[in-house]
């Protein structure tokens, strides 16, 4: 199977358009990756994959209000009794 040159063209056209992702704060996210144990998965793929999505929508959507809260929302815990960052 393969793309045909002119579904190919749509879809990179289509894409080209799609805003970037904004900028994380790196220590932040530093943090999250070394301190934090995000080992569960999560229905749109792995956590951080999760927490990156709903900051890049808090981002997007709701642009009065700091992305920063669903980038942490679940930092202290999850409702499977799962704690990623220790007290």
């Amino acid at each position: 199977p393969f793309w045909s040159d002119k579904a190919e063209q749509s879809i990179r056209q289509a894409f080209s358009r799609v805003p970037k992702a904004p900028r994380y704060d790196k220590p932040l996210v530093d943090f999250m990756n070394n301190k934090c144990d995000f080992a569960v998965e999560h229905a749109d793929g792995s956590f951080m994959d999760h927490l990156k999505f709903c900051y890049e929508y808090s981002y997007k959507h709701f642009p009065d209000r700091s992305p920063r809260v669903l980038l942490l929302h679940s930092i202290m815990g999850v409702g499977t009794n799962f704690f990623p960052m220790e007290a």
